[in-house]
């Protein structure tokens, strides 16, 4: 979240950060949408499952400075 944050006032594209966290969760929906997950080990699932939900949060970079 920091970094992104960071991210964003060093480029000055709020815009363009605040979409990255949408664009990490893409691979692992699809992964989701397209697998079998009853075939897959649970840990697996569990694995993907985490770095979905631990996807990096867009707030800060959306607020910017404060004044």
């Amino acid at each position: 979240m920091i970094l992104l944050t960071y991210l964003g006032e060093i480029t000055g594209q709020l815009a363009y950060v605040a979409a990255l966290p949408q664009l990490w969760s893409i691979p692992f929906l699809l992964w989701l949408r397209f697998t079998d997950i009853t075939a897959v080990s649970k840990w697996t699932v569990w694995g993907m499952m985490t770095l979905l939900l631990g996807s990096p949060y867009g707030m800060p970079a959306q607020r910017g400075p404060r004044d």
